[in-house]
């Protein structure tokens, strides 16, 4: 009897010490964003870590920090950068983690952010040799406060559950136009949305894909105004070409 008693506390022992080390630490600790299963990543993906830093007064879900949007993500790694050092640009990145965790073998990142967004995360210590570009929050959605500090061409523009978060999803629709992208990867959390049917703002694209994941709905997009072809930027009521920034 004594030795069934044993091997069922060294089971349960065993038990919670795998799922401990599987668990995200508590935020303000160095969180390693390791893959999930059967996940590729680069090099540098295989390196980076996540110290999240956290206002006391804010909520914080660490799981869902860690793992929110990761499908989408994959699918972007997987199916959109056939080839090495693609440009990348990530709209609304957040802690930044994810894009270097899982893209991060693409050597050209962009990740724009509010400018506090930027400080709360360090994203400029933490990764200084990729590019982060602060949105000015008075007037996010004119690209052209911002365009001097992308690159011309863009291979993926990613616009990862931020329209959950925009109370106009139209504008930030049009925002998105203006980037000289060849692919561009639109996606909404399907339990925020409860979506049955694309929205409105879809109409002014040409979707190449839909996609439904376990968490997220996202679309492929083709390019607005050809990449051949020099694009022009907003600046307040007047349109001018790239060859005038």
């Amino acid at each position: 009897m004594w030795l069934v008693v044993v091997g069922i506390l060294f089971f349960m022992k065993r038990g919670l010490a795998e799922s401990s080390s599987s668990f995200p630490a508590t935020p303000g600790f160095d969180i390693p964003c390791g893959p999930g299963p059967e996940e590729k990543v680069g090099e540098a993906g295989k390196a980076a870590r996540v110290d999240e830093v956290v206002e006391e007064e804010e909520e914080w879900d660490p799981v869902r920090a860690r793992w929110a949007n990761r499908e989408v993500y994959r699918f972007a790694m997987e199916h959109l950068l056939p080839e090495k050092d693609q440009v990348i640009v990530d709209v609304g990145t957040g802690s930044g983690h994810k894009l270097i965790e899982m893209l991060g073998h693409h050597k050209k990142t962009y990740g724009l952010e509010r400018a506090k967004q930027i400080e709360r995360f360090k994203l400029r210590e933490r990764y200084p040799d990729r590019a982060w570009v602060a949105v000015d929050e008075q007037d996010e959605l004119n690209y052209g406060r911002i365009a001097k500090d992308l690159p011309r061409h863009i291979d993926l523009l990613l616009c990862i559950d931020l329209m959950d978060h925009v109370q106009d999803g139209a504008a930030l629709a049009d925002f998105l136009k203006h980037f000289p992208y060849k692919t561009l990867l639109v996606s909404v959390t399907k339990s925020h949305t409860r979506m049955t049917a694309d929205p409105e703002w879809l109409s002014s694209f040409t979707v190449r894909s839909k996609h439904i994941g376990d968490n997220s709905m996202w679309w492929v997009l083709d390019p607005v105004y050809p990449v051949d072809e020099p694009s022009y930027v907003e600046f307040g009521q007047e349109f001018i070409p790239y060859s005038a920034l």
